[in-house]
This record gives structure tokens, C-alpha cells and sequence, in this order.
């Protein structure tokens, strides 16, 4: 069974998210079907740089993190809202890192921020998130769908490994 999902991504630099639709089987299977990049908002950019920044003092603040939290939210549902107004797509799954502020694997430690069961509810649309922390528990380094990404593009490619 094929499934169209949005993935959403943004990295350490703060400067924005990246969106990628696709469909996939999960397995064998997979297609890019559309992308995106936003921008995140000035004001959301500055407070994710001071944050990741200064983790221990940010997160401290309850109310400055559930707003920063709030924020990120709402960035990310903006950048990919024409996916969802664009009738060729019927989306199944999103798939939602959210915006990483703290990252240690070797103590255990990850911090994202982004709220997924939010995203959920403005969407309408279920929402997987919390990668980074789910596979840290499991002993992993935090980046659980890098090697799948690189084994599907090998796969792919048919190239000899191992």
C-alpha cells in the first residue's frame, strides 16, 4: 500500500524548514513527489539561536519555551499549508522533527522543540514525531532515518554493498 507523506525538517542553522512530499510503500518503494523550503520568521530564527545557544538558561523559562515551542509549530504548518490546499495531494502521514536546540548522544541527550500532537490537530492529519529522542533511548545516535534514506538510495541505485 502506497502512502503520501510530508516530511518536515529543519536543521541546526535555524535558517528555515525544508518540506518533502512523497509516496512510499515503506519498504522498496519511494517517490518525491514535491518540495519546499520556508523561511522561518526573523523573530522565530532569533529565539531557536538563542536557545540552542544557551539550552540550560533557555529551558529554564517555561513560558519563553512554550512559546518558542509555539512558534516553531506554527512555522512549520505555514511552510507546507499549499501542500495541503493542492487537491492533486491526499496526504496520509507527517512526518515532524521539529527544531533540535540541544543534541549529545554520547550522555544521552537531545532537546527538539515543536509541538506534534498540535500539528495534528491544526492539520487533520496524524502526525509521527519525536524521532531524535525515541531513538536515542533505543542506543541510537539520534538520526534513526538517515540510514534508511542512504540504504533506499543505494537500494535504488543499485550499487554492490555489502
Amino acid at each position: 500500500m502506497m502512502l503520501t507523506i510530508i516530511g518536515l525538517m529543519s536543521g541546526t542553522s535555524a535558517d528555515g524548514i525544508d518540506v518533502a512530499l512523497v509516496s512510499t510503500d515503506g519498504r522498496s518503494k519511494c517517490r518525491l513527489l514535491d518540495s519546499h523550503f520556508a523561511s522561518y520568521r526573523s523573530s522565530t530564527r532569533a529565539e531557536i539561536l538563542l536557545a540552542r545557544d544557551e539550552p540550560a538558561h533557555y529551558l529554564a523559562d517555561a513560558n519563553r519555551l512554550a512559546a518558542l515551542t509555539t512558534a516553531i509549530t506554527e512555522d512549520h504548518f505555514s511552510s507546507f499549508n499549499h501542500f495541503l490546499n493542492n487537491p492533486d495531494y491526499k496526504i496520509d502521514l507527517i512526518g515532524f522533527h521539529g527544531q533540535t536546540i540541544y543534541h549529545n548522544p554520547k550522555i544521552g541527550r537531545t532537546v527538539q522543540l515543536g509541538d506534534g500532537m498540535a500539528l495534528a490537530r491544526q492539520t487533520g492529519i496524524d502526525v509521527i514525531y519525536d524521532f531524535r529522542r525515541a531513538d536515542i533511548e533505543a542506543g541510537g545516535e539520534g538520526a534513526p532515518l538517515a540510514p534508511v534514506y542512504h540504504q533506499f538510495l543505494v537500494n535504488s541505485a543499485d550499487i554492490p554493498h555489502q
